[in-house]
């Protein structure tokens, strides 16, 4: 049976701590999203390492820093 790898990773979310994670090998941006974390990804801004996350399907390296900030609007409103 082969062996699971983990990556470590950090997510920081708007005014809170960062937190280290650790998950499989292979698991995507979107994952952590949706699965790890529980949020809605369309109702955030995902930066990757300090890069805005254009496709959530790629998959998280080890040592990779993933912030979320609640999308603004141009209302200056943010998401509910």
């Amino acid at each position: 049976m082969p062996a699971i790898t983990f990556v470590r990773y950090t997510v920081v979310t708007e005014g809170r701590e960062p937190v280290q994670y650790r998950s499989e090998e292979g698991i995507t941006i979107r994952e952590v999203l949706t699965e790890e974390l529980g949020v809605n990804p369309s109702k955030h801004d995902v930066l990757v390492n300090g890069i805005t996350a254009g496709d959530l399907d790629v998959v998280v390296n080890n040592g990779d820093s993933i912030v979320l900030a609640t999308k603004k609007y141009s209302s200056g409103n943010a998401a509910a």
